[in-house]
């Protein structure tokens, strides 16, 4: 009979006991599912990042292709829309160049994107804008944003030291890249180049 009675004074702590590790146990768990989320989005964000670079990587190219091979003192002063645009397109707050799909302030803007290209997972749309206000006829030095240098060089002939001067004008050409990815994802790319004229 003394053994029945020790058992009826017991309180039960072993229970409380094992329901306070329980519930450690269980919030534990939980911070890991919730690391295991972040981590994944965070690899998923990194994995686009890298996507979206590679591909403007490969637009950025083309364009610099573009204005080296196509474009010519002939036709640098036409728009050959999408693609390139002679005169400065207005900007947004963030200084990408106006669309008819931004809206808002971009609303009288008449650039459009124009055609996708794939690179990957990605599509890319590319435009390449003069940074010329109006377009210049002779000048180019009154409407866009030039560089212009003097280069040196000096050779010996005979006992004689001769120098030329040679000057060179650029004007920069600004390329934007938007590259559309997975779940609606967008990115810009925006380089300027310059190109002697």
């Amino acid at each position: 009979m003394k053994s029945m009675i020790t058992k009826a004074k017991q309180q039960g702590s072993s229970l409380i006991l094992a329901l306070i590790v329980l519930a450690v146990l269980l919030v534990g768990a939980i911070a890991m599912f919730r690391n295991a989320d972040v981590s994944s989005m965070i690899a998923g964000n990194l994995a686009f990042r890298d996507v979206s670079v590679r591909a403007s990587d490969v637009a950025i190219k083309n364009a610099t292709d573009y204005l080296t091979n196509t474009l010519t003192s002939a036709s640098f002063n036409t728009d050959a829309a999408p693609a390139y645009y002679a005169t400065q397109r207005a900007v947004t707050g963030d200084g990408i160049p106006c669309s008819l799909a931004l809206g808002g302030t971009c609303t009288a803007s008449t650039m459009n994107w124009g055609t996708a290209v794939t690179v990957g997972t990605a599509q890319v749309f590319t435009v390449i804008d003069r940074l010329c206000n109006a377009s210049p006829s002779a000048d180019p030095s009154l409407n866009c944003l030039i560089d212009q240098q003097a280069i040196s060089d000096s050779s010996k002939v005979g006992n004689s030291l001769t120098s030329t001067t040679i000057s060179t004008t650029s004007i920069y050409y600004r390329v934007t890249v938007k590259v559309l990815g997975a779940s609606n994802t967008e990115s810009y790319v925006q380089v300027v180049i310059p190109k002697q004229i």
